[in-house]
């Protein structure tokens, strides 16, 4: 599975394996048996698989001395970039393996090259700052990664750091640091800037056995064999971390751990956080839905469906949608029960008490209502939000009902009282656009348009930090039932689970198998199956390995969201219509 940046990405290898004028510098195959398996990796249809071998300028054990390889790489450079639409290329990746030292009365710090001189090692070696102004000036419009196997290689992020008065003139070139957010409040991932993964810390060496170097055979161990629990790519971070595994399962405390620095940053997120490697470990979702069984098709709404809820017993079912109203189906028949009319504006969100009597909506007016499933009857109107409100959530006894908006509120209304009862303020965050309540202990998580994740408790004062759970907009969230797990999805098109304790939040698995943002996700009752439904496809996955069971190929037109919920008995699933977005359609899964 080659990358998906394969015929983006140009690569640059350096270094020697001898160094014929410098004999103090020691000469070691295993300089040379790690640059080829890097190379080999690079050009592997099953590694990296390099689109183009014209794409890779390979000056390792080059007989030229510093200036001119420095030429050459300029020349390169020159020659693949002049002219070439910006997103032809996005990538250069330079890969250095051999000895670095430092040279001069400031220590500056150096790679040695073939040609390095004994008696002044640092004129006639590659010296940093020249490499560092070459690729700001010749690649600058590129994300540049950077991975040195030598001694002290940290000692490379200072020369590689933008001198304060260019980020200062190109920070008011682009009119403050909101550069590429749009109308929706999204940040754009990295598209430029410098990061270095480094064998070593600036002040320890490196070390080499007798075929490889340490780094670099568990660099490539690291490549070749992914990791599992991660997703489709894997960023410089990842790479950081399963190799200082594999280093210290193999050398426990004699092992050098690796690092990762990114002093060239430009963009809003830090390039080494960007899935650039393929991942091995995932495979290709290759499901199909040939067990699936459509049972019935709701046709009721005039526009767009945004939203579904099952009763808590299951034999009734809601659906909000651009034409201002909520639809209550009755199960089985699937006929229409009741229209409930009212909202000004399309309904983003249904949600049923306890009790199944009683229906709550929010929408696009800005409004949440509360509904009688039995008359019709609009029973309270909640009105306090100042934008669009997107999301809601019930708590177990049905007393307090939440809700999220663009205004980045949550508000906790007293149903009984029909009053507000605590509002917490997200203002840093951007808008609100998901909620899921554990209902066990009334935790409420909230999904912000900045990627991070709130946990609130319903019932009092209680708030954790919000913690970074995505690049931008989370869509999606849903509590794994009788369990502390939350699954978020997101604009940046993955799926991640999360373990939250009682004082931390951490990442279990990232989900990578849709190519568009994720719109709505759900559990079934019995946490065997989580469905995900984006823009792309409809998947529904296996809990127990986290594979996929079944697929539905989109694309699925939508404004805003799509409608997506299991049932609360069995394993009927209502979802979007991917021909009608009016409609919704019930798939039995047949297992």
């Amino acid at each position: 599975m080659p990358s998906r940046f394969r015929d983006s990405s140009l690569v640059i290898l350096l270094g020697a394996h001898d160094f014929p004028f410098a004999p103090s510098l020691r000469s070691t195959e295993a300089f040379s048996n790690s640059y080829s398996a890097v190379k080999d990796y690079f050009i592997d249809p099953d590694g990296f698989g390099l689109g183009d071998p014209e794409n890779m300028l390979d000056l390792f054990d080059s007989e030229l001395n510093s200036v001119a390889i420095c030429r050459q790489i300029k020349s390169w450079l020159e020659l693949k970039l002049d002219g070439v639409d910006p997103s032809r290329v996005t990538d250069v990746f330079v890969y250095y393996v051999g000895h670095g030292g430092f040279g001069r009365e400031d220590r500056s710090y150096y790679l040695a090259l073939k040609q390095t001189e004994s008696y002044d090692p640092y004129t006639h070696s590659l010296q940093l700052h020249s490499l560092a102004t070459l690729l700001r000036t010749y690649a600058g419009a590129l994300r540049r990664y950077l991975i040195l196997d030598s001694c002290f290689a940290a000692a490379a992020i200072q020369k590689f750091q933008s001198p304060l008065n260019d980020v200062v003139k190109e920070t008011i070139g682009r009119g403050g640091w909101s550069e590429g957010i749009n109308d929706r409040g999204d940040l754009p991932a990295a598209t430029r800037g410098t990061s270095l993964l480094c064998a070593s810390s600036s002040d320890q060496a490196a070390i080499f056995g007798d075929k490889y170097t340490r780094f670099s055979e568990a660099l490539i161990a690291s490549l070749r064999e992914g990791d599992r629990m991660g997703g489709r790519d894997l960023s410089l971070r990842n790479l950081q971390r399963l190799t200082w595994a594999h280093m210290h399962r193999a050398y426990g405390e004699e092992a050098v751990h690796p690092e990762v620095h990114s002093p060239d940053q430009r963009g809003a997120y830090d390039i080494a956080d960007e899935g650039i490697f393929p991942n091995p470990a995932i495979k290709p979702v290759t499901a199909t839905s040939e067990s699936l069984r459509t049972i019935g098709v709701l046709r009721g709404h005039k526009k767009h469906v945004d939203c579904v809820g099952w009763s808590s017993d299951g034999n009734l079912l809601a659906s909000g949608a651009y034409d201002n109203k909520v639809c209550i189906w009755r199960a089985g028949s699937w006929e229409l029960v009741r229209e409930l009319r009212g909202h000004t504006l399309g309904v983003s969100g249904v949600a049923w008490s306890p009790g199944q009597e009683t229906v709550a909506s929010v929408s696009y007016d800005k409004t949440a209502r509360l509904w009688s499933a039995r008359t019709g009857d609009c029973l309270a109107t909640f009105e306090g939000h100042r934008d669009q409100i997107r999301a809601l959530a019930f708590s177990r006894n049905g007393r307090l009902l939440a809700t999220g908006a663009q205004d980045s509120d949550v508000v906790i209304w007293d149903v009984p009282n029909q009053k507000r009862f605590r509002k917490h303020s997200l203002k840093n965050h951007g808008w609100i656009n998901a909620l899921a309540l554990k209902l066990e202990s009334g935790l409420l998580a909230v999904g912000l348009g900045d990627g991070f994740v709130a946990l609130q408790s319903t019932i009092g004062d209680g708030a954790r930090q919000p913690f970074k759970a995505h690049r931008n907009y989370v869509n999606a969230l849903a509590w794994m039932p009788g369990q502390g797990v939350l699954c978020s999805g997101a604009d940046d098109g993955l799926i991640r689970l999360w373990d939250v304790g009682d004082d931390e939040v951490r990442m279990e698995r990232e989900i990578d198998e849709h190519d568009s943002k994720i719109l709505r996700l759900s559990f079934s009752t019995d946490g065997r199956w989580l469905a995900s439904l984006g823009e792309d496809r409809l998947i529904v996955w296996r809990c127990r390995d986290w594979t996929p069971a079944h697929t539905i190929d989109g694309p699925f037109p939508t404004k805003t969201y799509l409608p997506l919920a299991f049932a609360p008995v069995g394993t009927t699933l209502a979802a979007a219509d991917p021909v009608d977005p009016t409609a919704v359609q019930l798939i039995d899964l047949g297992e």
